[in-house]
């Protein structure tokens, strides 16, 4: 195989992985979504407000000047619904190609890699954008919940992963 063949599979391999990664994501957050309501219902009344993808969603859709769009309830539960499971996919396609990567359990892999997302979004990301405060401003209670809900994500994406990525196949010509 010539170089340029050996580039093109590579490149291939890659993107099958990345669309791997990100449907395992947006699968994955399925799961993730159901703990994340389990779990709220736990709180304490005080603190049984609406999950961070409900308050990004609408701090997002408001920045954009579409929040009138999305006031009804109904709309407003399907777009942050679309939203939440779209970011899933997104960070699931970054996942993919790590995967296979590491050469460790994909399982343990997206446990670390859930627990990464968690943190890149709640100290980084959502706060730098203006869409949820920091998670050293919010409560010990709704962090964990949080971390919980993005260990359950990360362990269904590994384990969605692995069995969707392409299997190696050796370099001929290499």
């Amino acid at each position: 195989m010539t170089p340029c063949g050996l580039g093109l599979q590579r490149v291939n391999r890659l993107g099958g992985d990345m669309v791997a990664g990100g449907v395992a994501g947006l699968m994955a957050t399925a799961p993730m979504s159901l703990v994340m309501e389990a779990l709220r219902q736990l709180l304490p009344s005080g603190e049984r407000h609406a999950l961070p993808p409900r308050h990004v969603m609408l701090r997002a859709s408001h920045k954009a000047g579409l929040g009138r769009h999305v006031a009804g309830g109904a709309r407003r539960t399907g777009v942050t619904l679309v939203a939440h499971f779209a970011y899933g996919g997104a960070a699931g396609s970054v996942f993919g190609p790590l995967a296979r990567l590491t050469g460790l359990s994909p399982i343990l892999v997206g446990l670390g890699y859930g627990l990464g997302v968690w943190c890149v979004s709640y100290l980084g990301l959502l706060p730098a954008a203006a869409l949820f405060p920091p998670a050293t401003d919010v409560s010990a209670r709704r962090n964990a919940l949080m971390i919980a809900a993005h260990l359950v994500w990360g362990a269904a994406l590994g384990a969605l992963t692995s069995s969707r990525l392409a299997p190696d196949e050796p370099e001929r010509g290499a």
